[in-house]
C-alpha cells in the first residue's frame, strides 16, 4: 500500500495548532486518490479525506469495524480503539445499538420533556457565574458540568450522587493525577454501575438509581452484564467529555470572532445555525481514528482498496471540503446548506446527536441572553490547549462581560 514513489505518509501529520487543520488535508483532497499513510501504531492504511468518499465509506457494508479486532489496528494510540459499539458491525451492533437507543430515548417528545431541565441546568450555572464575578472560566464553571448534568439527566442519576460522579470522572480527563488516585476514582465509577445495572435487572422499582425507560427495561435480557457495564460506563464517560469538548471549542470559535458574537446576540433564530457551523468548523478529535476494514476488493475515492487493507476517514477533513463548503475555511454562523459529518455517516451515525444539537443551541442562547457583552478576558494567544491523540481542547475560556 504505497504511493507511486513507493512512499507511506507518517500519520498524524502534525500536532493540531487551535482548530486549524493541516494543510496536508488539503492536499490529499486534491489527489485523485486515497491517501497512503502509515499510523502511529499498527497496519498501514489509507486515509480518506473527501466528503464524497468518507460518506461512500461510512455507508458500505463491506468495510468492517469488527475486523479490526483481529488485527493489528490502524491507530494513533498505543492500545486499541475499536470498543463497544463502535467496534461492532451489524447484526450485533444492531443489537446492541437499540438497546442504548431506547435507553436514551431520543423520541421527539422525549425531547422536549428534556429540553425544560438543560435549560435549567445551563441557567443555574450562568446565575452562579454571574454571582462570582468576572473572570470566569467557561470550561470549568459552565461547559463541563452542563454537560455532565445533562447526561446523569438523561440516564436518572439521583442528584446525591452527581458530586461523586464528578469527582469520579476526573480519572479519566485530568492528566495531573497520580496513577493510585486514577485507579481508585475508576473503581468507585464502576461499583456504581455494578449496583445500577443489579438494580435495572431486579426491577427494583424502590431504589432511586439510574431509572431506565420502558423500553429500555424490555432489551435488558439481550445484554449481559459485562455488556451493560462497557455500554453505561461509555455514556457516562465519553458522553460529557467529548460533548464538553465539542463546546468548549465552539464558544473558543465564536468567542474569538466577536463580530459572530453580535451578530447571534441580535439574531437569536440564528442559533441552530451557529450550533450547526460550531460542530463543522470546531473539530474535537485530533486526527483520524476507527479505522475499517476491507472484507473484500472494494473501489473508493479512485482507489481499489483490497481485501484486508484499513481505511481511515478524516471526518474534520470531509468538513472543510470546499466542492461542498463553500469559504470552508471561514466560520459563518449563517452557513444555511451544513451537511457535515461531525456525527458520522451510515450505521454508526451517532445515536446521540440530537442530544448534542440541543445542548449547544440551549449554551448558546443562555449565554448570548444573560451575558450581552460576553468576550474573551485574555489575549487569545494565552489560551491553554491540550492536543492528545484522539481529542483536541481549549483547556480554560477565561471571559467577562
Amino acid at each position: 500500500m504505497t504511493d507511486s514513489c513507493g512512499r507511506r505518509i507518517p500519520y498524524p501529520f502534525a500536532v493540531p495548532f487551535r482548530l486549524d487543520l493541516d494543510p496536508q488535508y488539503e492536499e490529499c483532497r486534491t489527489s485523485q486518490t486515497l491517501t497512503p499513510v502509515q499510523p502511529t501504531h499498527g497496519d498501514p492504511a489509507w486515509l480518506a479525506t473527501r466528503h464524497e468518499d468518507i460518506r461512500a465509506l461510512l455507508a458500505e457494508p463491506r468495510f468492517s469495524r469488527a475486523e479490526a479486532a483481529g488485527r493489528d489496528e490502524a491507530r494513533l494510540t498505543p492500545s486499541p480503539v475499536g470498543t463497544g459499539t463502535l467496534g461492532m458491525d451489524p447484526p450485533e451492533h444492531t443489537r446492541h445499538r437499540h438497546f442504548i437507543a431506547a435507553a436514551l430515548s431520543f423520541t421527539p417528545q422525549r425531547l422536549e420533556e428534556l429540553r425544560h431541565g438543560v435549560r435549567a441546568h445551563a441557567t443555574a450555572l450562568a446565575e452562579k457565574m454571574s454571582a462570582r464575578g468576572t473572570p470566569a472560566d467557561l470550561v470549568s464553571d459552565f461547559v463541563k458540568p452542563f454537560a455532565s448534568h445533562v447526561v446523569y439527566d438523561l440516564l436518572g442519576i439521583p442528584a446525591r450522587d452527581r458530586p461523586d460522579f464528578l469527582f469520579w470522572s476526573e480519572a479519566f480527563t485530568n492528566t495531573t493525577l497520580v496513577p493510585e488516585d486514577i485507579q481508585t476514582r475508576t473503581a468507585g465509577m464502576f461499583e456504581y454501575i455494578v449496583r445500577v445495572i443489579a438494580a435495572w435487572r431486579s426491577q427494583d422499582r424502590v431504589c432511586d438509581v439510574a431509572r431506565l425507560p420502558e423500553r429500555a427495561m424490555q432489551r435488558l435480557p439481550e445484554l449481559t452484564d459485562q455488556e451493560l457495564i462497557e455500554h453505561v460506563g461509555q455514556l457516562l464517560i465519553a458522553g460529557p467529555d467529548i460533548t464538553s469538548a465539542q463546546l468548549s471549542n465552539g464558544l473558543y470559535a465564536l468567542l474569538s470572532r466577536p463580530g459572530q458574537v453580535h451578530v447571534l446576540r441580535e439574531n437569536p433564530d440564528l442559533i441552530p445555525l451557529a450550533a450547526e457551523e460550531i460542530l463543522r468548523y470546531a473539530p474535537f478529535p485530533s486526527h483520524a481514528t476507527f479505522a475499517r476494514y476491507a472484507t473484500e476488493d472494494v473501489e473508493v475515492g479512485g482507489t481499489l482498496v483490497r481485501k484486508g487493507e484499513a481505511v481511515l476517514a478524516a471526518l474534520a477533513a470531509a468538513n472543510r471540503d470546499r466542492s461542498v463548503f463553500p469559504a470552508p475555511e471561514t466560520f459563518d454562523i449563517g452557513r444555511r446548506d451544513n451537511p457535515h459529518l461531525t456525527f458520522g455517516f451510515g450505521p454508526h451515525h451517532c445515536i446521540g446527536a440530537p442530544l448534542v444539537r440541543l445542548q449547544l443551541c440551549t449554551a448558546l442562547s443562555v449565554l448570548t441572553q444573560r451575558f450581552p457583552q460576553l468576550r474573551l478576558a485574555v489575549p487569545e494567544d494565552d489560551l491553554p490547549w491540550r492536543a492528545e491523540p484522539l481529542i483536541r481542547r481549549v483547556e480554560r475560556l477565561p471571559v467577562t462581560w
